[in-house]
């Protein structure tokens, strides 16, 4: 249930919605609470009010951190709209292809030999392609721990660990911008209403932010990858593409132990 402090948070954003040099963050949401100027101010608990006006669906919570009051017709739209079911496949396959041109776009390995190799890509139990190639990279977000993540690193196998609650966070994203688009594409029609079309533009308006979200969060996540080679983990210094380039020249060297005798890459004949 709610509690009388939730209500006057429920007041709070109600008096403030619209106003856009007011930011609804807990520590404004705090200052505005505020009955002397001395008094301190109690973030953590305004945070646990907002939690629990959140899951009631009396509010609703931005991309950017930000709250705001919901009408009753919004709160409705919002009700169905978290109802809209969105294939779990469907968001690894967006958050794989968000890896694979935004976090790491080499489609080939360059080693510094110069020999090109190409490689499977896989994210999870996603693969972006046919699993024809002697190299593999595999990213593993959180499915199982540490330890079974470094046994999945045999001959050809380059593990990418990444932060398992930062890619929840990420999926969570993609599912709200999805469940937007359905949910707007689908009730649509020429019998909205006006009030209608413009909590639908401003859900619509909210898409870029859940999708910026997403990306953001896999980016800090690959930030904090560990990486595993030949089942044992392996450190490498750098940018993002720097350790996983790294992490391929060891690969290679590993995987192609009488590489280091070709002096320079044989031509393929057409």
């Amino acid at each position: 249930g709610l509690y009388a402090a939730d209500v006057d948070i429920l007041k709070v954003l109600y008096l403030i919605k619209g106003i856009d040099h007011i930011q609804a963050i807990p520590s404004n949401i705090a200052a505005l609470l505020l009955t002397r100027i001395d008094a301190e101010q109690n973030e953590t608990a305004i945070k646990e009010s907002l939690n629990r006006l959140e899951q009631t669906m009396f509010i609703e919570k931005h991309a950017d951190g930000t709250y705001s009051f919901l009408s009753d017709e919004e709160q409705e739209i919002n009700s169905e709209i978290r109802n809209v079911d969105v294939n779990a496949s469907t968001i690894k396959a967006n958050l794989a292809e968000t890896f694979f041109t935004e976090m790491y776009n080499k489609a080939k390995f360059t080693n510094s030999k110069g020999f090109i190799f190409e490689y499977n890509k896989r994210f999870d139990n996603y693969s972006k392609s046919n699993m024809k190639y002697p190299l593999t990279m595999q990213v593993i977000t959180g499915s199982m721990s540490p330890a079974e993540a470094a046994l999945q690193s045999v001959e050809g196998q380059m593990v990418v660990y990444l932060n398992e609650e930062l890619v929840a966070e990420a999926e969570e994203a993609i599912r709200l911008s999805e469940q937007i688009r359905r949910y707007v594409s689908a009730k649509r029609n020429p019998s909205t209403t006006q009030a209608q079309h413009r909590i639908y533009d401003a859900k619509l308006a909210s898409v870029d932010d859940y999708d910026k979200k997403a990306k953001e969060l896999l980016a800090k996540s690959c930030e904090s990858a560990t990486f595993y080679i030949q089942m044992q983990e392996r450190t490498f210094r750098g940018s993002f593409e720097k350790q996983v380039n790294d992490a391929f020249e060891m690969l290679v060297q590993n995987t192609y132990k009488y590489l280091e005798y070709i002096d320079e890459p044989i031509p393929m004949k057409n």
